[in-house]
């Protein structure tokens, strides 16, 4: 589940970028400096960065105004989310996933500047539900009927070798 190779480009220059801002800034500031000065050096870079991205939120088709901002938006396909944590939890991780889902983008990026070392503090994050259809299309019925897979049949000598046939529970 790597995303497209307009994704990971996109993934790896921001990954460069928040190096370059990490190595010049260091750690122990506010996350809207690092979130200012990545957007400013991926700029530089040519790249179209929107910064504080407010999403809305639908509920019961109910539209709830600005529920959430996102802290930066890459050429409008990777979600950039800073932090400046001690370490990275399991709650930054989701707080992310809804954002990608919220937006329906596939790939987003929790990059933490609290950290000695940035690559320390960068996680790739994916969509696990995109609306767009997948790389490799997997089929979701069998035998063009159900969900359910088709019946398990024993090769001819199966009985020989001690391997056990499926017996359908009814026949047609």
């Amino acid at each position: 589940m790597l995303g497209t190779a307009r994704e990971i480009r996109c993934t790896g220059v921001i990954v460069d970028a928040a190096i370059e801002v990490h190595n010049h800034l260091g750690p122990g500031l506010f996350e809207s400096m690092y979130t200012r000065c990545l957007a400013a050096e991926l700029r530089m870079r040519g790249w179209d960065v929107e910064v504080e991205v407010p999403i809305d939120v639908y509920y019961k088709h109910i539209r709830l105004d600005v529920a959430y901002r996102l802290d930066l938006v890459v050429d409008g396909i990777v979600v950039v989310e800073v932090k400046t944590v001690p370490r990275l939890l399991e709650v930054h991780h989701s707080q992310l996933v809804t954002y990608l889902r919220a937006t329906d983008r596939f790939v987003g990026l929790l990059l933490n500047f609290n950290c000695a070392l940035m690559k320390q503090g960068i996680k790739r994050v994916y969509n696990p539900r995109p609306l767009r259809p997948p790389a490799v299309s997997v089929p979701r019925t069998f035998h063009g009927s159900s969900t359910e897979p088709p019946p398990t049949t024993a090769p001819p000598d199966a009985h020989r070798s001690g391997g056990a046939t499926r017996v359908p529970d009814s026949a047609p």
